[in-house]
């Protein structure tokens, strides 16, 4: 296959900014879609708003033959739209985080409800799987802490991402923090 090829069936990606490693008290999620990656596997992504965040601060990556690497990790600002990538037909992890996003968006504890209700669970999934639905989650605010890390296997540097559910007051002001974060 020629390169005219490979770009007349090529894809439009996501937003190509992945959220990065850092501390973000919220975030307003602006939809969730699914996409076939370039390895035909289908992957998650939710769109979101930076509405506050924070550095980390100096992070110890993992050791490796020359030994303790250290790096700064300068975290995406208020106002920046952002991808969170749940790759999950390549990485077991992913499915795992996907979970917990799904547990948080949908304040329910999702680890227990696939055992308790299989029924509920997949009508949940099924929520989630439809890109062309009426996006129930847009307008969700949640905190994401993001450290970052080495895989095992290949040494590549990934976010590691920790979802956790948004205070009341800023789900019910989630469309003015939205137009702050913009202006910012």
């Amino acid at each position: 296959m020629g390169w005219k090829d490979k770009i007349k069936s090529a894809q439009a990606s996501s937003s190509r900014n992945n959220l990065r490693g850092g501390h973000y008290p919220l975030l307003y999620v602006n939809r969730l879609y699914m996409k076939r990656t370039r390895e035909q596997g289908d992957a998650f992504f939710a769109e979101v708003t930076v509405l506050e965040s924070s550095p980390l601060s100096q992070v110890e990556w993992a050791t490796t033959e020359g030994g303790e690497k250290f790096q700064r990790v300068v975290a995406n600002k208020p106002g920046e739209k952002v991808d969170i990538p749940f790759f999950v037909d390549r990485f077991d992890a992913a499915l795992s985080n996907f979970k917990s996003f799904l547990s948080v968006v949908e304040s329910v504890d999702m680890f227990d409800l696939a055992e308790e209700d299989a029924d509920a669970f997949e009508a949940i999934l099924e929520k989630a799987e439809d890109p062309d639905g009426e996006n129930p989650y847009h307008g969700t605010v949640i905190s994401v802490d993001a450290p970052m890390g080495y895989t095992q296997k290949n040494k590549k540097l990934i976010s590691y991402y920790n979802f956790s559910a948004a205070p009341d007051e800023a789900q019910e002001h989630a469309d003015t923090l939205l137009e702050r974060a913009k202006a910012a």
